[in-house]
């Protein structure tokens, strides 16, 4: 499954010059959704508090905490970004599980050789192991994005309506998209070390 040398691969791969050459995009459209929608919560999650610090602790404010506390029970308002959210995270989900049907289309019925993308020298340890930061596809790894792509949209599309009045609505989406990435890269890794990033 995984090749020792992922160079020498990818110009006997009749997948070369095709539309999996932006094998890369696969798992950095979910990571673009993470940044995005980690952004948003980082953003709402600041508050600032009160200039004196002895402010707000008076005994009237009991009673305006217990009040709010009831409050809380009776009102559930959506966050803030809630909109920008719901379409940002389960589209880059959509956008990833297209190209890999696209990338699936195009890869032919047999393959002699995995198609193996290098993208820069990460860990050379002399000229007998040069490892490099590269994915790999194959009948196997393609058939494990489809399935994280298309079941994750599908996930991600029923927590806009499971998870929309959570507060932490952004986070839990950021999240989610950081999850798929991170899988993708577990299946699509081409050497050891690589599957071991998207496993940890």
């Amino acid at each position: 499954m995984l090749q020792t040398h992922v160079g020498t691969a990818a110009g006997a791969s009749p997948l070369s010059g095709t539309i999996a050459e932006y094998v890369w995009l696969l798992p950095i459209l979910p990571l673009i959704g993470f940044v995005i929608n980690g952004l948003l919560s980082l953003f709402t999650a600041y508050r600032a508090g009160p200039t004196d610090p002895s402010a707000g602790h008076g005994d009237g404010d009991h009673g305006d905490a217990h009040a709010s506390q009831h409050d809380d029970h009776h009102t559930v308002t959506r966050h803030r970004f809630a909109g920008v959210v719901t379409i940002v995270g389960p589209l880059v989900l959509l956008a990833s599980f297209v190209l890999a049907v696209a990338i699936y289309l195009a890869m032919p019925a047999e393959m002699p050789a995995p198609f193996v993308k290098t993208f820069f020298s990460w860990m050379p340890v002399g000229s007998e192991l040069p490892l490099r930061w590269a994915f790999q596809l194959d009948q196997l790894s393609m058939v494990m994005v489809l399935v994280i792509t298309g079941v994750g949209t599908l996930i991600h599309i029923f927590s806009v309506g499971y998870m929309q009045d959570d507060p932490g609505y952004p986070r839990y989406f950021a999240y989610l998209n950081l999850f798929v990435a991170f899988m993708l890269v577990l299946v699509l890794g081409a050497s050891y070390p690589v599957l071991f990033v998207g496993w940890e």
